[in-house]
């Protein structure tokens, strides 16, 4: 039984079918909540926390995401990681210029075209 919502909802008076009717969802569904293990939807979560004047991460501490999960994930997107620009070799800095150079489409001019005029001049009587 997840004691920590339970406690809230005795605290504040509130019953699983106000909290079902303050999140938006079937009272059988809030009474799941109740059980071990079961975690809400996030909006959900935040709704009823809200209402029971607790915080999210109080009520249902299993929600966060493990912190060794995020690093494996961040890791897992870098390919190589150097300490300064100085450190990475020659070579990478030039294929990384070069696929940029190959993939990159011709830079267009911010600049309208001319129309032979002097720009802030007044034309001459």
């Amino acid at each position: 039984m997840d004691e920590r919502l339970r406690t809230a909802m005795i605290r504040t008076g509130i019953s699983a079918g106000d909290l079902a009717r303050c999140c938006g969802v079937d009272v059988k569904t809030a009474e799941r909540w109740i059980s071990p293990g079961r975690v809400p939807h996030r909006s959900h979560r935040w709704a009823a926390a809200r209402r029971l004047g607790s915080e999210e991460s109080y009520l249902w501490p299993e929600a966060r995401r493990p912190a060794g999960r995020r690093v494996e994930a961040a890791a897992s997107e870098l390919v190589r990681l150097y300490p300064d620009r100085a450190s990475v070799p020659r070579e990478t800095w030039l294929r990384l210029t070069s696929e940029v150079t190959a993939n990159a489409s011709p830079p267009r001019s911010a600049c309208k075209p001319s129309t032979g005029k002097t720009p802030g001049k007044l034309p001459s009587s």
